[in-house]
């Protein structure tokens, strides 16, 4: 019989179970944890000023302007994990599109010298457009680097495709090694949701922190809400392999507490 959230005997357990308290607790905050967001460039000066003394590592090309879409996800993750080492790779350049090849490069840069806990991957190709030969490969060639880096221990988050909750995007639905996450409409930051048999396996927050872009829910908001609170994971279990990280986020769900209400360590 499934347990539902009210079900008593499914809040005895979690009584019993220190997981969720010490998520939530203030030194929870994802300390020495190495977060690769592969999206958009990001304006670092603003970011400075919303997370002082945070770790950012972040090289700029040359003319481009910021992004806000990028830095939104930082936001998001630097936000509810302030102490992790974050590192933003432009996978666009300053351009309006990026391509496959781009993500492939920089995944196998990740998995080739694992250097990285979690890679948050806020961005997705509908499968329309992998219908091809050249597509194929292409899609091909990123599933297993991304199973590479669930073997080298690498936690990979991907934002699912937003068009319709039927159409599947690229990375995201290779949800064996990675954690494929939908928008989830609700406003607890803390909220993750587990939906067994699905293609995208979660769902979180679908709305960032600031600016008008922010307030449009979509899932490339989902995936850094729970990178984060992955990091917050490994913060505490240094080591956890992808499968035991998804364990625990697949128990975590309907536990939740607003971040704004949770004191920054920082």
């Amino acid at each position: 019989m499934t347990r539902g959230p009210g079900d008593p005997r499914l809040a005895a357990w979690w009584h019993a179970n220190p997981l969720p308290g010490l998520l939530r607790h203030a030194e929870s905050c994802g300390a020495g944890v190495r977060v690769a967001m592969l999206d958009t460039g990001v304006d670092i000066p603003l970011l400075a000023s919303r997370h002082p003394g945070s770790a950012i590592l972040y090289e700029a090309t040359p003319g481009t302007v910021p992004a806000a879409h990028g830095t939104l996800v930082a936001d998001i993750l630097l936000k509810i994990a302030p102490a992790i080492e974050l590192t933003v790779i432009d996978l666009f350049a300053g351009r309006g599109t990026t391509n496959p090849e781009r993500l492939i490069h920089y995944l196998k840069d990740q998995t080739e010298s694992p250097t990285t806990d979690i890679v948050n991957c806020s961005l997705g190709w509908p499968e329309e457009r992998w219908d091809t030969p050249v597509g194929r490969d292409v899609r091909q060639k990123i599933s297993r680097l991304i199973e590479h880096a669930y073997e080298q221990g690498i936690c990979v988050v991907a934002a699912a495709h937003n068009d319709h909750p039927l159409a599947r995007s690229c990375p995201a639905d290779r949800a064996p090694p990675l954690i494929g996450v939908a928008a989830g409409h609700w406003d607890d930051s803390f909220r993750i949701d587990f939906h067994p048999g699905n293609w995208v396996e979660f769902s979180a927050r679908s709305t960032a922190y600031m600016g008008v872009l922010g307030r449009q829910p979509a899932s490339s908001w989902a995936a850094p809400h729970v990178s984060a609170l992955v990091a917050r994971l490994l913060g505490l279990w240094p080591g956890l392999r992808p499968f035991e990280i998804k364990a625990h986020l697949a128990k975590w769900r309907g536990h939740c507490q607003d971040v704004d209400s949770i004191p920054n360590s920082t």
